[in-house]
């Protein structure tokens, strides 16, 4: 497995936790020989304890970070007759992309690591002409990222409406994706936000609708422009 190093992006940070034995019995190591000079045995051992403890908490911290939350396959659209099979995964900490068309050469094509993310979907190209401004041809492909909204403003882009709930994630952590970002895999930023009021549950993407659903409705707008065209209750 390698990453190509023409994309942006990083891969995970995997096997953090490996490297807390040798560190705690470097902290350990350093105290020991330092009895010798210190004037109470047991204040240095009760030192050591505590710098062990803070390494197993930090260590249990970045595992929990890298764990998965979801994952998912879906088809990336490179082109008119160009197509890859990718796999879509989020964390606490983001989300990455991987192509996995060839078995036996797995990429890694987006990692970002900028918020807890619920999950994922590719939008498809539209099949009209007509763009948003945000969202031009040198845009796609698209993806859609369901996380929370980290202005916590009360305002939305669009209505919302429903209960509000929470989307649990491991650990215990809990929060409530309320927005939906779009970013383009060409330019390696995010172009589009729709933002409602309560949590989002579904996300489906078609070539003329992206339909958002909320506990008590969905609201489709055109894949093209990203305007509101209408809403079912």
């Amino acid at each position: 497995m390698r990453n190509d190093a023409s994309l942006h992006g990083h891969s995970p940070k995997s096997g953090r936790g490996g490297n807390f034995f040798p560190s705690s019995l470097r902290v350990i190591s350093s105290y020991l020989r330092n009895v010798s000079s210190s004037n109470s045995i047991a204040a240095t051992v009760h030192s050591a304890k505590a710098s062990v403890t803070s390494t197993t908490f930090v260590a249990g911290e970045e595992r929990q970070r890298e764990q998965v939350q979801w994952a998912s396959f879906d088809i990336l659209e490179l082109g008119p007759s160009d197509i890859c099979h990718v796999l879509l995964l989020t964390y606490l900490s983001g989300f990455q992309v991987w192509d996995v068309e060839e078995a036996d050469d797995v990429r890694e094509l987006v990692s970002k690591r900028d918020g807890p993310v619920g999950f994922l979907r590719i939008q498809p190209r539209p099949s009209t002409l007509e763009l948003s401004d945000g969202c031009s041809n040198l845009a796609w492909p698209l993806l859609l990222i369901v996380t929370e909204d980290i202005t916590k403003c009360g305002a939305s882009s669009s209505p919302g409406g429903g209960s509000n709930g929470h989307m649990p994630l491991a650990g215990g952590n809990n929060f409530v994706p309320t927005v939906v970002r779009f970013y383009s895999m060409q330019s390696h930023t995010y172009v589009q936000d729709l933002r409602f009021r309560t949590a989002i549950v579904a996300v489906r993407c078609s070539p003329r609708v992206v339909a958002v659903a909320l506990s008590a409705q969905i609201y489709c707008f055109d894949a093209a422009t990203l305007q509101n065209t209408f809403s079912v209750l």
